[in-house]
């Protein structure tokens, strides 16, 4: 039907009226009407058989999809491979993909004017997901980093980061479709690595043993010279005997008296036992002395307690980080960050330099206010001489515990940081550029590590990276691995 203006519109009136009309329309701006039919598309379901890596057909039902199709969602538009629709009608559309994720989000798409009209989401059984073995690679050392393969099928973005019992700071090396490589530090002579799905359903758990020397970590009585930045001899020292497979019962330490003397031996342990002594040289010899099957008294060299870590424990207000020293790699580092702990000094300094991603440093300053005036705690001790990645052979790596300094490779003093990633920028390459000096790593769960890097941070006139709340560091103690923490 023909449009006609009423009688009582004259032409002049027409005219200005569709001007007005005119005008409306082009205030539209790019929000024009579409005038094709309104699609709906509600939830996404199986057509047919639904497994991972396999042909997979899928229903999405609705209104109006002639005027609409599916696609990947942009953010992983290979979540879903080779899709192609197979029926359409105004009612359903099913379409077929190979699925190469555990959990998809496809987008419905309005054909007219290409708007995404409703995300949804599709869940894949973990059907043909195996995890068939756990090996170790390298050789197996208490407190010492190994390195492990998860072998199965269907493994790479299927799977979360494996989570285990008795290996500590457990991460991921590599992924492929057949192989995880995992690293992780064994505080047991068995532990065991579960996998679960990206759905959060257990796909296996393996179980690993091995042998290992046995060998000795100094809990506690450990002090600093406060002139040589030395550990204090000829006074009574804790330690841990660790790695004794079966009944430690008949197993004890023998030293000569001129090296420890007053030995004391304490209780037993899970995989040995706690002794004591007036530790009277760094270089004592210690022998683990137990009888065979057929009764011989055996003796077997052990480490020097002071060439094994020392496990130490920095309470924060976000949380607790363990941490193992290396003080036979970075003796003079060790001392220095022992000997800071050991008085106090760390009590109530925060982590005033946060970068996300890089490192979270801290141990120097008790405020904000203080940071802004460069006002560091009383009680610092003189700086101390560099040992770079290059003497020791640590590395600037992820979960690495260092110390910070200035532009003088030889100022460091109290402060320190934990690296956030991988920061092999940080090493040794010359003298030049001599790089930051790396004294532990943490032993625990990172989650207090990624927390504290992950906090809201502001800036303060030149120092960036300033947390917005205060993360305050309430204690840094010596720890015992027998507390059943580690």
């Amino acid at each position: 039907m023909m449009f006609r203006w009423p009688a009582w519109i004259n032409k002049a009136k027409r005219w200005h009226w569709m001007a007005v009309l005119t005008t409306l329309v082009a205030c539209g701006g790019s929000n024009p009407v579409s005038s094709s039919p309104e699609v709906y598309g509600t939830t996404v379901e199986a057509a047919g058989t639904v497994a991972f890596a396999q042909p997979s057909l899928f229903r999405i039902r609705g209104n109006n999809l002639r005027s609409a199709y599916v696609t990947n969602k942009p953010s992983f538009p290979n979540a879903c491979t080779g899709l192609s629709e197979k029926i359409k009608t105004n009612s359903e559309i099913v379409f077929e993909c190979v699925p190469a994720s555990l959990s998809i989000e496809f987008n419905i798409i309005n054909s007219e004017d290409r708007a995404v009209i409703k995300p949804v989401k599709a869940i894949i059984p973990e059907t043909g997901i195996e995890y068939t073995s756990l090996t170790l690679v390298t050789t197996a050392k208490l407190g010492g980093v190994v390195r492990l393969n998860i072998d199965g099928q269907y493994l790479e973005n299927t799977i979360n980061t494996p989570t285990s019992d008795n290996c500590l700071a457990l991460k991921v090396i590599s992924t492929s479709p057949s192989r995880v490589v995992i690293e992780c530090v064994p505080v047991a002579l068995n532990f065991s690595v579960t996998v679960t799905s990206t759905n959060g359903n257990e796909i296996g758990t393996q179980s690993i043993s091995f042998s290992a020397k046995p060998s000795l970590i100094a809990i506690s009585g450990l002090n600093i010279d406060t002139n040589s930045n030395q550990f204090i001899l000829n006074e009574t020292v804790t330690f841990a005997v660790k790695g004794l497979s079966g009944n430690s019962t008949n197993t004890s330490v023998s030293v000569p008296e001129s090296d420890c003397d007053d030995y004391k031996q304490g209780e037993t342990t899970e995989d040995g036992f706690i002794f004591s002594c007036n530790l009277k040289t760094l270089a004592a010899l210690f022998q683990i002395v137990y009888t065979d099957e057929m009764n011989n008294i055996l003796a077997r060299p052990i480490e020097s307690p002071l060439n094994a870590a020392i496990w130490m424990r920095m309470n924060t207000t976000l949380g607790d980080i363990d941490i193992s020293l290396q003080p036979a790699k970075a003796p003079i580092t060790v001392a220095n960050f022992f000997r800071y702990a050991n008085d106090g000094y760390y009590n109530g300094t925060i982590f005033h330099r946060v970068i996300k991603g890089f490192v979270s440093q801290g141990g120097g300053f008790t405020s904000q206010a203080n940071l802004q005036t460069g006002e560091e705690k009383d009680g610092l001790r003189d700086p101390i001489t560099l040992e770079s990645t290059n003497i020791t052979g640590l590395s600037n790596k992820t979960n690495t515990i260092a110390m910070a300094r200035t532009a003088n490779p030889n100022s460091a003093t109290s402060q320190f940081y934990f690296n956030a990633a991988d920061n092999t920028n940080l090493d040794f390459v010359s003298t030049g550029q001599p790089g930051y000096a790396v004294f532990g790593e943490v032993l625990s769960d990172d989650s207090v590590l990624k927390a504290i890097n992950g906090v809201p941070t502001k800036t303060l006139q030149v120092n960036e990276g300033v947390p917005e709340v205060d993360i305050v560091i309430n204690s840094v103690t010596p720890v015992s691995p027998v507390d059943g923490r580690f």
